[in-house]
Parts: C-alpha cells; structure tokens; sequence
C-alpha cells in the first residue's frame, strides 16, 4: 500500500458512509409518502385483521438496521400505562410480540448476528498479533532494536485497557449499532494508516489508536448477544463468542507470518486493513440496534413527533435523566473501586491477567524457540500455535457439553443457579494450563521432535478458554448488578498484563534459557490452580463478607423472591387471602394486634429519623419498589420463572445509583438532625422493655436487610429469641432442608424455597414445627409470621385446595371469554374478546399447577382453582390487570372480570 492507496481507501469509506446515510434518508422519505397516500382507514383494518388473526406487523430486516423505533400500527395503538401528559407520559415498553423486540428474533438471525459480532471480536484480537509476521522486515527498515518492534504490541493490548473505559458509557447512551459503525470504521482507518507508516513512531501510535478504537466490539459484543439470547440459552452463544478474542491471537501469527514473508509487512497491515473493513460493511448492513433502552427511547420520541403527545420509555422514566458526562465519570470510577475493594475480583482478575498475559508473551517466545533456535520461517514458526488452536476448539465442545450439567443446576434452583455452579471447568481447565506449559517448557529442545513442544498447546488452549468462560461467568453471577463494572476492571488488568509481558519476553529468554523462561509463566499458573476450589469451596461465605458482592446477593435474593411469590403488597396473599379461610384464632387475632402496634410504632421512628429512602437509589431498595411497580402485571408474570435479564444493564442502572446513594448518605449523616431525638426515645423504650436489647451498630457491621446497605447508624431494636409454632395436621407431610419447605398431603405436593429469609426451623414435636429467630428485630420477628403463614397456607392448599370466582362485569359489550390448554406447556391460557368491543384480543397464561373453567350453571363466571395460593391469587390479579382500561375510575367505570368469591375446592363438612 502507498499514500495513493491510503487515499483510495479514505475516499471509499467516505463514499460507502455517504451511501449509508443516504439508504437511511431514502428509506424514511418513502415510508412517508405511502403513509400519506395510503387511507388510515386502510391501514386500521389491516393492523386489526393481523391482531385478530394473532399475526404481528413484520418488519423487513433492512427496516430494523436503518429504523431504530420499529413503529407499527400495534406500536401506535398500544395501551401504554399513562396518560400522555408531562406530568403522567404514556411509558413505552415491549409490546407482545414485539418484531423490534431482539429476544423475539428468529433463532437463524439470532445465530447469524451472534456469528457476524463474533468474527468482529476475532479480527481485533487477529489484528493484534498479525503484527508479529513483519518483525524482521520492521527492524530491518526502520532500523529499530527489537524491544521498540515490540512496544507495537504493547501499545495495541494497552487500547484495549483504555477503550472499554469510553465505549461502555456512550454505549449506554447511543446505543451499540452506532458505536460498532464508528469505531470499527476508525479501526480500519487506522489499519489502512499503519500500512503507509514512514517511521516506527508513527507506526506505534497508529497502533495503539486501532486498539483502543478496536476494543468496541470486545466491550459491547457481549452485550449484544445478552440482548438477543435469554440467560438459559446464553451459554452456548457465550462460548464460542469467548473463543474468538483468543482464536484470533493464534491465527494472527500464522497468517502474518506467510504474508510478511512473501509480500512484506506493509501488506501485513493492508490485509488487516481489508479484513476489518469487510467486515465493518457487512455488519453495518446487517446488524440492528439490539440495545433495549435506546430502542425505545427512539421508539418514544417517534410517537411523540407523530402524535403530539408525551412518550418516554420505561428506562428514562424508572432512571431519571442521565448526562454524558455522568456516566463517563462513574464508568472511569467503578471498575477501580470494584477491582480493589473487592478481593473476589482482584484475585480472579490476576488470576486471568496471567494467562493472557502468558499468551501475548507467546507471540514473543515462540519465534526465539522455533525461528531462532529450530531455524524455522516466520510462516512456518507461526503455525507453531495450532496446537494452542486446537485446544481451544476442545475447550468450546467441552462447554457446550458442560452447559447441560448447568442447565439442570439452574433448573433444580428455579433458574437462580449459584455462583459456584460455574466453576467446575474453570478447576479443570486450571489444571490443564500449567500441565501444557510445563510440558512446553521441558520439550522445547531442538534435539526433541518438534511435535512435542507443539502438542503441549493443546492442553493450554483446552484450560485458557476453559478458565476465562468459567470466570467471566462467575464474575457476572456474583456480581449482576454490577457486571459490566466487573468485566471492565478484569479487561483492564488483564490487558496491562497482556501488553507488559512481551516487553520483558526476550530479556527473560536470553538471560534464563528457555526451558527456565518457559516454567516461570508455569510456575504463576499453577499458584492460581487453588483459586476455582478455594472459591466452589467457600465462595458463598466469601461473598457474604464482601460488600458488593452482599449487595448483588441480596438483589437477585430479592428478585427470586418476587417472582416467586408475585407481588405480595398489592395482593397480600399471606395475609388477607388467608383470612378469608376460616374464622380467626385467638392467637392469630392476638398476633394481628402485636403486629398493628409494632407496625404503628415503627412509623413513628421512621418519622422522627426520616431516612427518605425514597431519594436513596439504592441498587435493591425503594428504587427497585419504583421500577416492579411501575411494571404492568401481565409483563411481570411473564418474567416469573427464572432471572433473564442483561447483567450489561442491570449494571448500567444499580451500579451508577449505588454509588449516588454512598454520596447521599454521607450527606444524610451531616444533616441528620432528628437523630438524636429518635435515640432518646429509643432509650426510653429500653427501660420500658422487658427481654430487648439495645445498642447503636456501625453501618460497616449492620446484617444484611434485603438491600438497604446505606441506612444510616440507628438504635436497633432487638429481640434476644422468638418462635412461632404450626400445628401439622393428620395426613400431612412436612420436610424441610436447607431452608426448602415441602408440603405432601391428600390432593398433592408443594414445594417453597426460603432461603432468602434467616430463620431456623425445628421438630419440638412430631405434629409441630417450630420457627425461631434469634437477636431480631422487629422486621425480622415479624418475618416469623410471614414463614408461618405461608407453610399454613401451603397445608390447606394439599388439603382443602382453593378456588376462586371471578364475574364478568360489563354495560353494552358482552364479554366473551375463551379457555384453552397449551399441549407444549400444560398451562391454561384465557383469551379475552370483545372487551369494549374492541378486535384486540387479551391473553393472559396462568401460573403452573392452576387449573380453569368456566362455571357451568353460572352465566359469566369463571372458577379459578389450584394448591398454591400464591400462584391462584396471580392468576386472578393477571385477568383482573389486563382488563384495566386507562384513565377510569373503576368506581364509576365498572367494566371488566373482577374477583367476586374466594374459598376452597374442598368445602367444610
């Protein structure tokens, strides 16, 4: 390549982008002119026509990549919670079957973007090695010693430190479509630039800016499958996205190698250059926006320009507004506080710095074992790291094979798998990677069968990708709510290392021989083969005792909890429903009054100390009360059954307002006023109190409750010892282990995991069960009840049922309800029609292990029956929700199927 054909090249992406933009411009102005000349009528009658018929408007796929908002006439016409007003906006979420929605892709595009995205990720990482194949030729021309020759690796790995740190947080705003557009259209400049280089100064620079630029799609290619592939079904997409930033460093040598030496290292650089901007023109035409809040943030502002009226999407309205400048600045701060605050991270993060930084040292070693000692090629000392290919292309068989045993993990967890669940490869690939350097380092001799020392690369390869998927994984699990925070602090490390172990490759070499130089990178990973056991062992009691990683504990604790049990403040199974089975006892009456009188005195405290939790923003706390509220209730059943989220943007949101929240209740100490007042009067409870301690606790040594990690140092009061006991009837069987209660009577078997909450059980007798708490305080005594409450309910669900009844209410329009059983799931699903006339038809599924019908000498009504409250009461609250109609006073409005009658299937004698 020459200046001329530097020229050429700037002067194609500039054409190609101009085409870009112009398809986009092109495109918006035909959609507008068929609006104008086609009839809204028209256009009603074929959206009503699909919805009747369960057929969703499609979206071409060159629609999706040119059109981020995906307005359809269902988009348009959906009932959005609000009432289009600053004050109240209409809040735009997911449709069903949203065509813009990237979980409801096809599996075919799906694995084509996933495949596209991938060999992306592995030209970067090509690119940094490749480099390696003119190293003589480089020296040669610009007369340079080869530690300088080196820094252009170095300086590349180091982009890769210093880019996640920018494109996170504009991914965050922009979205990833565009971020990919402009960085790898940089990358590709850069490459081109490279090629024409005059002077190794400039080369170098060059390089570290294709790094940096180049990191976008290590950073947010993972992020895009998250956005595709639900968490079940992630595992196998991970992986063979995790082997290609390590496949690509291996095939880098061999390629550059054969073309260094028979064109030259300028067209090294050229075939990088052509490489990635292939690439860049097929993902640009192929690859839509996948990120979801940006989708519908741009979905909002359509349907605010095309309707007058105010739209915001859920993540701006559950958020708050957001600066660049904000989220540049927490991103640079949380990745350094996570790596060294936490020892889990800093620990793994080593552990993983070394064995990519022992990989770039290879780019080094192996051309001083096989070209200098052994007389080999650049090309043929390159395909030295085949051995090193086919390990990993082991490693990703063995982790799709090994993604079953974690299937069933999850499964046996409701979906909410442990941590430590990941780590069994990464033990084994721990114990294969110092195996492959060891026997690498001691067969590397010339008088020895090259194939020897080759063949030692396969069990590195095996253990590398093995250890890195294992934990990332890890990582993300313990860490969710902030993963990305995680994930970059452990790529900033691990690219330090990566970029500093070449430079001290050739020194080491000649100073240490290379059977020595080989063991020490050997000797490093075999001190981390403890790690993965140390962490399977004892990584739940490490967490506990770390901050952040107790933080994101108790948030997915808390997540499980909610959709295990549903919404229990709007529907307060455990408590209202459960009354309605049967006259009070003396007890249970005696019980409601403690509880009414300590429920009275706790807000008075609440008043007098004034937390306002409301403005603390806390990762688990009242903000995430705001966002589960604000959710529709058919939207929140439908996420019930195990955790799907993007750990990318449950980062994006806790992570940023956690650290807001430490800022604030600093604040809060200085201006706490009200303080004092409440500390007195907590003192005067104690001489008034019989069998209650009281004492101040720092915050740094309050117990985990749920996840209000800042509240300020109060007076805690607390219980020394309190029990609640259940009586287990005849022909009941109660088992309870690890906190997972199963219920066994005469209409069947329930199963409720409590692991969340901290109580013991006991057998004081064999008809009784015994709930304790020790050194408690009000809410957690009050937890008692709950746990009680909930194991009665379960008793009566195994042996009396229940059933509930719900009316068909309406004024003009009969209500015509349809019930069908889903042969795939066994689940009933109820299809509402002519709700108000309209042609949209409701559906909602109910939850597993209920049943439904109508009732046959009862004109509308429908009978809904099951053993688990719980999963009873949900149901009746979805069909009840999804025919709430917006903006009317159900006092005056009284249009829909509401609950008329609640009781059990097996009535009293």
């Amino acid at each position: 390549p020459s200046n001329t054909g530097l020229s050429s090249l700037g002067i194609l992406l500039a054409v190609l982008l101009f085409v870009r933009n112009s398809a986009a411009a092109t495109l918006s102005i035909i959609q507008a002119n068929l609006a104008r000349r086609t009839p809204r009528v028209c256009n009603l009658t074929m959206a009503e026509k699909d919805t009747e018929s369960g057929k969703p408007t499609r979206i071409s796929h060159f629609r999706q990549v040119f059109d981020q908002a995906g307005i359809t006439p269902e988009v348009e016409n959906w009932p959005y919670d609000g009432s289009g007003t600053d004050e109240d906006p209409f809040v735009v979420g997911w449709i069903d079957h949203d065509p813009r929605n990237p979980m409801t892709y096809s599996p075919v595009k799906k694995w084509s973007l996933t495949m596209l995205v991938a060999f992306a990720t592995l030209a970067v990482a090509f690119v940094s090695s490749a480099y390696s194949g003119g190293a003589d030729q480089i020296i040669e021309q610009f007369g340079c010693s080869e530690e300088v020759y080196t820094l252009g690796i170095t300086f590349f790995v180091l982009g890769f430190a210093v880019g996640p740190l920018m494109w996170a947080p504009m991914s965050e705003l922009f979205g990833r479509q565009i971020l990919f557009f402009g960085t790898y259209a940089a990358l590709t400049a850069f490459n081109a630039g490279a090629a024409a280089s005059q002077n190794v100064a400039t080369l170098i620079v060059l390089r570290f800016f294709a790094g940096a630029f180049g990191s976008s799609p290590l950073t947010n290619s993972g992020g895009v499958i998250a956005d595709m592939f639900p968490a079940k079904q992630r595992g196998l997409a991970m992986s063979l996205f995790a082997a290609a930033p390590f496949m690509g460093p291996v095939l880098g040598p061999i390629v550059g190698g054969f073309v260094g030496e028979t064109i030259g290292w300028r067209w090294v650089e050229g075939l990088m250059a052509i490489f990635t901007g292939a690439l860049w023109i097929a993902a640009s035409l192929m690859v839509p926006e996948t990120y979801a809040p940006v989708i519908q943030r741009k979905r909002a502002a359509a349907l605010s320009r095309k309707t007058g009226k105010v739209y915001k999407s859920r993540g701006d309205v559950d958020q708050g507004p957001t600066t660049f400048a904000h989220v540049f600045k927490t991103s640079l701060s949380r990745p350094w506080i996570l790596l060294f605050r936490e020892p889990i991270v800093l620990l793994l993060s080593i552990y993983m710095a070394i064995i990519y930084g022992t990989l770039y040292m290879l780019f080094s070693a192996f051309p001083i074992v096989y070209q200098e000692e052994r007389g080999w090629s650049p090309g043929i000392g390159g395909l030295a790291f085949l051995g090193v290919a086919v390990g990993m292309i082991f490693a990703v068989a063995y982790s799709i094979w090994d993604n079953k045993r974690y299937a069933r993990t999850s499964d046996a967890h409701n979906g909410f798998a442990p941590p430590e669940a990941r780590l069994p490869p990464v033990m084994l690939g721990g114990i294969a990677v110092p195996i492959g350097l060891f026997w690498f380092a001691w067969t590397n001799y010339p008088s020895i069968q090259f194939m020897a020392s080759i063949s030692a690369g396969v069990p590195f390869g095996f253990g590398m990708v093995l250890v890195f998927l294992g934990l990332m994984n890890y990582l993300i699990d313990a860490y969710t709510i902030f993963a990305a925070s995680v994930l970059a602090a452990n790529a900033v490390l691990r690219s330090i290392f990566g970029a500093v172990f070449p430079l001290f490759t050739t020194q080491m070499y000649e100073n240490l021989g290379i059977h020595w130089a080989s063991s020490i990178p050997a000797f490093l990973a075999l001190a981390c083969v403890p790690f993965p056991f140390l962490f399977y062992r004892f990584g739940s009691k490490i967490r506990v005792n770390c901050k952040y990683a107790q933080q994101a504990d108790a948030f997915m604790r808390k997540l499980q909890s909610q959709m295990d049990k549903g919404d229990s403040e709007e529907e307060s199974p455990s408590g209202s429903d459960n009354a309605t089975d049967g006259e009070k006892t003396e007890e249970e009456k005696e019980h409601e009054r403690e509880k009414m009188q300590e429920r009275e005195e706790e807000e008075e405290e609440q008043e007098a100390i004034d937390y306002s939790y409301e403005h603390e923003n806390e990762p688990g706390g009242g903000r995430f009360e705001r966002i589960r509220t604000n959710q529709s209730r058919p939207q929140g059943a439908e996420r019930r059954t195990s955790y799907e989220h993007n750990p990318y943007d449950l980062d994006r949101v806790n992570t940023r307002e956690s650290f807001k929240g430490e800022q604030k209740y600093s604040q809060a100490v200085q201006g706490s006023g009200r303080a004092s007042r409440a500390s007195s009067r907590a003192s005067k409870k104690k001489s008034n109190t019989a069998g209650i301690e009281t004492h101040s606790v720092p915050t740094d040594c309050m117990p985990d409750r749920g996840l209000k990690a800042h509240r300020p140092p109060v007076a805690n009061m607390r219980y020394i010892h309190s029990q609640e006991e259940l009586t287990i009837p005849e022909g009941v069987k109660v088992h309870i282990k690890t906190r997972t209660v199963t219920v066994e009577g005469p209409r069947g078997k329930l199963v409720n995991n409590l692991g969340h909450l901290s109580v013991s059980f006991s057998h004081p007798a064999k008809d009784k069960i015994a709930i304790e708490l020790h050194h408690g305080a009000r809410k957690n005594v009050a937890t008692l009840r709950t746990v009680r409450t909930i194991i009665n309910n379960m008793i009566i669900g195994v042996t009396k049922g229940y059933k509930y009844k719900m009316r068909y209410v309406y004024a003009h329009f009969p209500i015509n309800v349809n019930l069908d059983k889903q042969k795939d799931t066994g689940l009933w699903e109820v299809e509402i029609r002519n709700f108000l006339g309209e042609k949209l038809v409701r559906k909602v599924m109910m939850q597993p292990g209920v049943d439904v019908e109508a009732t046959k000498n009862v004109k509308d009504q429908l009978e809904i029956k099951g053993n688990s409250l719980e999963a009873v009461s949900q149901s009746a609250a979805d069909i009840q929700q999804i025919c709430r109609v917006r903006n009317k006073d159900i006092r005056k409005f009284l249009d829909g199927i509401y609950v008329s009658e609640r009781g059990n299937i097996v009535e009293e004698a």
